[in-house]
């Protein structure tokens, strides 16, 4: 570095500091600009070349990743899965990567049989940034229980800010995972007493759940047998009123042929005309006709929403008309929705242009699940409207009873919600509507099984999710999400 020296008689005394802020001492820095060119075009090249290498690197890595014959897994802080390989969902049952993420992703409770010891699997992990062969129990697609062990570290970046965790899963027998190191197998064995103790509830929940579907199998049979024996006669009578209206017409015009050649009948016909009142009854008897006519169609209507609702045909995949599902449903609920006394009935607004296709499922499945949900829908509207007076005073309470239904299509998956604006359900009790025999309602008045039901049938029959949102004393939405096609279809 040169150093030119500006006043030549006070030289800097020796050992005192040259300083660049000196009026005495300027820097020479002769650079010319076709040299800085070049320096900026070598950056850029290295700069490139470095970015080359960084792809390259990390394709690698995801071709390493991807191929690995051990499960490898990315979760997120929380804990939720970002990415999974082959091997991992071949070990737990799926049929593919995105089949696991769609179901497992925000949802560990589907996995993990112990969500608490999962939950402590993921404090470890952010407390020491890694953790060891730590024995956790899961659930195979299939249903059934295997015991895995994990492992996980931390992965960061260059500010040592944690982007995600990764980590690899072994199978493990249940011997093995008792062979753990010392200072965990106490707290092993007693997660394996308790996983007994929740494999017996479920077991239970299971067998009661059975007998429930089993009753309403029954039930549908019965509904349909009904249904088919009503709609025999109500087509007779619909097919006999056609050639009745016309045989009326032809009569009405002969009697006022009648009538035109003789406008003077003898006396007896005069005092027949006036004792049936024969103006009345020729205006009348075509009105009669009409409204038999409507209330036929009418009973049609309803006989083939029973049918539809029944759906005995669909004990196997098959389309499914999401929409008419649903207006099958109110038809059927359509008494309860009807205003009494003072009370204004519910308000049902629809949208359906959202979902144009139809799905794969189980029909009948899901019209139960319809009717669960609608009818507490209705529950809870009339709970908070309805007064306690048998509806001889109105509500004080503001609005209208009302039920939004929405359907909507994102992507590969169907979305129904059914939103009310009824009383809500309490904080503390939310986490447990799902449970069997859990109900909010009075003494005599619900099973507790339509809720736990209608998440079986959303979730494990068709692999989906079913969510409710809910705000005290304003209302409550249960949102399901469903694949448009079956993942074994």
């Amino acid at each position: 570095m040169l150093f030119r020296h500006e006043n030549t008689l006070n030289p800097p005394s020796k050992g005192q500091m040259v300083s660049l802020d000196n009026p005495h001492y300027q820097r020479e820095c002769p650079v010319e600009e076709e040299l800085k060119e070049k320096e900026l075009k070598k950056l850029r090249r290295d700069l490139e070349r470095e970015k080359n290498k960084r792809k390259y690197f990390e394709s690698q890595y995801k071709n390493l990743f991807d191929r690995s014959l051990v499960g490898s897994f990315k979760i997120t802080e929380q804990g939720n899965y970002i990415e999974v390989n082959g091997a991992l969902t071949n070990l737990y049952g799926y049929n593919s990567p995105k089949t696991f993420l769609n179901i497992v992703k925000h949802h560990p409770e589907k996995l993990y049989s112990n969500l608490q010891q999962y939950k402590k699997f993921i404090e470890i992990l952010k407390e020491q940034g890694e953790i060891t062969e730590f024995p956790l129990q899961v659930y195979r697609q299939d249903g059934n229980q295997i015991w895995v062990s994990q492992t996980a570290f931390a992965v960061k970046d260059e500010e040592n800010n944690l982007i995600y965790y990764e980590g690899f899963v072994v199978a493990k027998n249940e011997s093995d995972a008792l062979a753990s190191p010392p200072e965990t197998a106490h707290q092993n064995i007693e997660n394996i007493d308790l996983e007994k103790e929740q494999l017996k509830e479920q077991l239970k929940q299971a067998q009661e759940q059975l007998l429930k579907q089993e009753k309403l199998s029954s039930l549908g049979q019965l509904v349909a047998g009904v249904a088919h024996e009503i709609n025999n006669p109500v087509n007779f009578v619909c097919g006999n009123l056609i050639p009745a209206n016309q045989y009326s017409e032809d009569l009405i015009h002969l009697i006022q042929l009648y009538q035109k050649h003789f406008p003077d009948p003898p006396e007896e016909i005069v005092e027949e005309a006036e004792e049936i009142d024969l103006e009345f009854l020729i205006e009348d008897f075509p009105q009669i006709l009409n409204s038999m006519q409507m209330g036929t169609e009418r009973i049609s209507k309803i006989v083939q929403s029973l049918k539809h609702f029944s759906r005995l045909e669909d004990q196997h995949l098959s389309p499914v008309n999401i929409q008419q599902g649903i207006e099958s449903t109110l038809m059927i609920l359509r008494p309860r929705l009807k205003a009494k006394g003072t009370y204004p009935g519910v308000e049902v607004i629809k949208d359906y242009d959202g979902l144009k296709d139809r799905i794969i499922g189980f029909g009948g499945l899901l019209n139960q699940v319809f009717m669960n949900l609608i009818g507490n829908a209705i529950d809870a509207v009339e709970e908070k409207f309805r007064t306690s007076k048998e509806d001889d005073e109105p509500s004080n309470v503001p609005g209208k009873p009302t039920l939004w239904i929405t359907t909507t299509q994102e992507g590969d998956w169907a979305t129904v919600s059914i939103r009310d604006n009824g009383k809500g359900i309490a904080e503390e009790v939310r986490d447990r509507i799902f449970d069997s025999f859990f109900t909010t309602k009075p003494t005599g008045k619900g099973t507790g099984l339509g809720l736990s039901i209608s998440h079986e049938i959303i979730v494990t029959k068709h692999h989906g999710t079913l969510d409710c949102h809910t705000t005290p004393s304003q209302g409550t939405e249960f949102i399901m999400k469903i694949p448009l096609i079956h993942p074994e279809a």
